[in-house]
């Protein structure tokens, strides 16, 4: 290591930062659990990203991104499975290893070695870990992770988990609200959703908008309504769904919409017709975020030309799950025939 050591201090500027970073690019995506590594390899070989390079004794995975140093510091990230015990004593060993700690450092009681994802809703990943001041840790502990996990009676399992809007301002260190502190009314629950948007833009130096502004701004009143009444819906735009929408050209939304679910949020397919934009808002989020990377890196392609797009949503006239049906209409560069793929993409209504 040539005598050259960094402190937690150091290294906590430089989570922050990739955090940060995160923020600020709408299509970066972050795994933050994953259930082995074979689903690590699928989101390295879907972003072109994150892979994983060492794995010890089936209870942690080390990752190394494409991005070997972000702000002068290795991106190294360090997986855990969520029923492994001495993680603490792990990640210790596991900053001395890759982040040029002393090996003779001592890691203060006040520091907490945290799962990003709590690790009671999925046990059985592998649980991307990071360092937080133990009074941050501890009250998203007692207040949205308690409520949270305690409302998943029926948990939805993945092969792998993104990170949200909510959970990045955990991981650069900011509180979430507690219960008792949220109002009960709608008001009460937009005016306290529109201060979390406020810290979200101030914490990492935003200008957003209208647009991403109305989609995270949402997925906060959804969140915070999750946590007061137990389900998870944004009160201001429940209304009928409809069964089947119009078919339009979205092409140039596609990318948005991609991105927004992959993210975990909820969008409003409506509010990307350009034919019937007055029509109710109906808020739908993914099943499957795997079919969202798919149909990203075939619009990423180089050697297409994208013509049109059009949407439809297959819905059962029951429970509203189902697909949503994309037809895309490209000519190749090399030889301008007209193609017409098709992909699905599970959705399922947020009510």
């Amino acid at each position: 290591m040539g005598g050259f050591y960094i402190n937690i201090n150091q290294y906590y500027k430089g989570q922050k930062n990739e955090f940060k970073e995160f923020a600020r690019n709408e299509n970066r995506l972050m795994l933050i659990a994953a259930e082995n590594v074979n689903a690590l390899d699928e989101f390295a070989e879907m972003t072109e990203g994150e892979r994983a390079e060492y794995i010890d004794d089936n209870s942690h995975i080390i990752t190394y991104p494409k991005e070997k140093e972000v702000f002068g510091l290795p991106t190294v990230h360090l997986y855990i499975k969520g029923t492994f015990r001495d993680y603490r004593m792990r990640f210790k060993q596991f900053l001395i290893d890759h982040y040029k700690f002393n090996p003779n450092f001592n890691l203060p009681k006040t520091e907490h070695v945290d799962h990003l994802l709590n690790k009671a809703r999925v046990k059985d990943c592998f649980i991307r870990m990071i360092l937080l001041p133990g009074n941050i840790n501890t009250a998203w502990g007692r207040s949205y992770e308690r409520i949270v996990t305690n409302l998943e009676k029926s948990k939805m399992y993945k092969n792998m988990y993104l990170l949200d809007y909510v959970l990045v301002l955990k991981a650069i260190g900011f509180t979430f609200f507690k219960k008792k502190d949220i109002p009960q009314s709608n008001n009460g629950i937009s005016a306290a959703a529109s201060k979390v948007l406020q810290r979200y833009e101030s914490v990492f130096n935003l200008k957003l908008d209208q647009r991403k502004k109305d989609i995270i701004l949402t997925y906060f009143r959804a969140e915070i309504d999750y946590m007061v009444r137990k389900r998870f819906y944004d009160h201001q735009y429940i209304g009928q769904i409809n069964k089947e929408l119009d078919e339009v050209q979205v092409l140039k939304h596609l990318k948005s919409i991609l991105v927004d679910l992959m993210y975990g949020a909820s969008v409003y397919l409506d509010n990307h017709s350009t034919k019937s934009p007055s029509l109710t808002n109906d808020e739908y989020k993914c099943s499957n975020a795997e079919d969202c990377y798919n149909l990203n890196t075939f619009l990423s392609n180089p050697n297409q030309t994208s013509k049109a797009c059009t949407v439809h949503a297959v819905l059962d006239p029951q429970t509203y799950q189902g697909y949503l049906k994309i037809k895309i209409e490209y000519g190749c560069s090399d030889n301008f025939a007209h193609i017409e793929e098709f992909f699905h993409i599970a959705i399922e209504p947020v009510l």
